[in-house]
């Protein structure tokens, strides 16, 4: 009975019907994974809630897994069943993989039972493969996650140019090595999948912010996120979104606790290059409002941006 009602949740990942049904058979039998199941369909997170289904994870993650040999703690579960990790193994046949909406490597086999794929996080050697690879994806996500002392960058990048497996992009981003000139990002500026695309992260210096918006503001792209840099930690982050008049006016700012003295003072330079008929709206993260809370010494202070 069990594996039916599994194998209708796989064959119908999208379905709530199905996993309440399997909800429900749990629970007459006193398994608690019933419980996290209707939890997580309520949709509702009081205070409570949240805390139950964190003891449940805690206490049984690792035999909820699925096909996961790793760190229970390092999976994410939404309706009752694992959707994502930090790391995914090489993915084979087995139909668990229905439910997961991200993967970091790419699989062996046909992907007919990734049915709720959505999101490719991958380094640049999977950038490498994907560009090889042959049946089309679901995924309408892709990350390429690399750092300065990758070897292969300048071989994945040219990669990316040949992709077609993921036919249905709509959103990139590249995470872990910051670009110093805006002009270095030309190449996803005239990339295969600018047409498609409706959101773009990217990493530069502070001072380049305007130069980013004008290379990407004649696109159709709907929303620009530019992580500021200056070390190893993510210090900031400024979301840009289209506003009435069609440009990336509207900026919500979100700032690092701990925010180093020099990428506070690339966010302040960006800041102050944005000229204000640029912007129409603009928002603080509400954690740190028009301050940046930075830590220096043990000492937090606040420092004004504007």
């Amino acid at each position: 009975m069990q594996a039916a009602l599994l194998a209708a949740i796989y064959a119908d990942p999208a379905s709530d019907q199905a996993r309440a049904v399997y909800a429900d058979w749990l629970l007459e039998r006193g398994d608690p994974r019933g419980e996290l199941i209707m939890l997580q369909l309520a949709g509702v997170e009081t205070p409570e809630q949240v805390d139950r289904e964190r003891e449940l994870l805690q206490t049984y993650a690792r035999a909820w897994r699925g096909p996961l040999p790793v760190d229970a703690s390092l999976i994410a579960f939404k309706r009752g069943f694992p959707v994502g990790a930090a790391e995914t193994p090489t993915i084979d046949d087995d139909p668990a993989w229905a439910t997961f909406e991200s993967i970091t490597t790419l699989p062996r086999t046909p992907v007919f039972h990734l049915a709720s794929l959505r999101e490719l996080v991958l380094d640049s050697e999977g950038m490498i493969a994907l560009a090889a690879f042959g049946p089309p994806l679901r995924a309408r996500r892709l990350v390429w996650r690399t750092d300065r002392r990758d070897p292969r960058v300048t071989e994945a990048r040219g990669a990316f140019a040949t992709i077609r497996a993921v036919p249905d992009l709509e959103s990139f981003s590249l995470h872990g090595h910051a670009t110093e000139a805006a002009r270095d990002l030309a190449w996803i500026r005239t990339s295969w999948c600018m047409p498609q695309l409706r959101s773009l992260g990217i990493e530069i210096w502070g001072l380049e912010v305007p130069e980013a918006l004008e290379l990407f503001e004649p696109t159709q792209l709907e929303r620009l996120r530019i992580r500021i840099v200056s070390g190893p930690r993510e210090e900031a982050l400024l979301w840009f979104a289209r506003d009435a008049s069609g440009r990336f006016g509207e900026l919500a700012v979100q700032i690092s606790y701990s925010i180093d003295d020099v990428a506070l003072a690339e966010l302040g330079l960006a800041m102050r290059r944005l000229s204000s008929d640029q912007l129409s709206k603009l928002h603080f993260d509400p954690h740190t409002g028009e301050h940046a809370q930075i830590v220096r010494d043990g000492v937090r202070q606040q420092i004004r941006l504007r």
